[in-house]
């Protein structure tokens, strides 16, 4: 019976008039010549800001590989966590990595800034003035790692009292004794 059906449907198909109706909507059908220039802009400036949010990504990562691969080739990672370890603080892992940190990029500063301003002001030697920043930059590393770690340290310490004086807002073991 479904068979019947089926053949019926495929006569009936056979027989419409395609050729007709298919002229009939191109004689009823009227392109839309309009182009709609907001959307393309939409379409741009999305794209666009794509594009430059995966670029900023991409270069952040980039950045903050070369600062880890760094650290750890200097030995300022490494070091820090071979200290923490063995004094079995993390507190002074974290202070020994402050120090380190801030010292090598205090150094590399004191001495970009040294060249720079030997070659503004002429003092003398190139080389005796990046002696000179990177000398002053390793002094005034090791004293801001130095501040830096006793403010970490206060400030973690002021943190953590402030946290042990709050009292939980609600007290399970007074609701159970009622």
């Amino acid at each position: 019976m479904v068979a019947f059906i089926f053949l019926d449907f495929l006569q009936h198909l056979h027989a419409l008039p395609t050729a007709e109706i298919f002229a009939h909507l191109q004689s009823t059908h009227t392109e839309d010549q309009e182009f709609d220039l907001f959307l393309l802009t939409l379409l741009i400036i999305g794209l666009v800001s794509m594009l430059v949010t995966i670029v900023i990504g991409i270069i952040l990562t980039l950045v903050l590989l070369v600062v880890i691969f760094g650290l750890i080739s200097f030995g300022a990672l490494s070091a820090s966590v071979i200290i923490g370890i063995h004094k079995k603080s993390v507190t002074k892992g974290f202070k020994t990595f402050v120090m380190v940190f801030s010292t090598l990029v205090s150094a590399l500063l004191g001495t970009i800034i040294f060249y720079i301003l030997n070659r503004i002001v002429h003092w003398g030697e190139t080389g005796a003035a990046m002696l000179y920043g990177l000398f002053f930059g390793l002094l005034g590393g090791f004293l801001f790692g130095l501040l830096l770690a006793f403010t970490i340290q206060k400030f973690s310490q002021f943190l953590k009292a402030k946290l042990d004086r709050k009292k939980p807002i609600l007290d399970l073991d007074e609701q159970n004794r009622e």
